[in-house]
C-alpha cells in the first residue's frame, strides 16, 4: 500500500504534466495556425507567420521542458504566461486585422490561443504553490 503523500505526489505530478501536455498541444496549434489560415509568406506580410511560429515553437519547447522536468516548471509555466499574453496582444501591437485579408479571424484565433496557453500556464503555477 502507498503512503499518501506518495500517492498526493503522484496525483499532482500527473495534473503538471496534462498541463503542460495542454500548453504543447497549444503550441502546435501555434505553429500550424499559419498554415490553417493561408496567411502570407512575403514581405511584409509574413510578420503574422513567423510570429505565430516562432512564438508557438517557444510554447512547445517551455512546455516540453515543463513536462520532464520538475526543476524547469516554474520558470517554464513563467514563460508560458508571457508568450501567450505577447500572442494574444500581438494581433494588436503588430495589425493582423490591417495588413492581411483574413485578419479578423487570425486575430480572434491568436488572442484565444494566447489566453488558453496564459491561464493553463497560471493554473500550473496555482498548483505548484501548493507543492508540499
Amino acid at each position: 500500500m502507498t503512503a499518501p503523500a506518495v500517492q498526493d505526489t503522484r496525483v499532482r505530478r500527473t495534473w503538471w504534466q496534462l498541463l503542460a501536455v495542454i500548453n504543447a498541444a497549444l503550441g502546435i496549434w501555434l505553429i500550424a495556425l499559419p498554415f490553417a489560415f493561408h496567411l502570407p509568406t512575403d514581405y511584409p506580410h509574413q510578420v503574422a507567420f513567423v510570429n505565430s511560429v516562432v512564438v508557438g515553437a517557444l510554447v512547445l519547447l517551455a512546455s516540453c521542458a515543463h513536462g520532464l522536468s520538475w526543476t524547469v516548471m516554474r520558470p517554464a509555466s513563467n514563460a508560458n504566461v508571457m508568450l501567450g499574453l505577447y500572442v494574444a496582444a500581438s494581433p494588436v501591437t503588430i495589425g493582423y486585422t490591417k495588413y492581411l485579408s483574413n485578419g479578423f479571424h487570425v486575430a480572434w484565433a491568436s488572442t484565444l490561443t494566447g489566453l488558453a496557453i496564459a491561464a493553463v500556464a497560471v493554473e500550473c503555477l496555482r498548483r505548484s504553490d501548493r507543492r508540499g
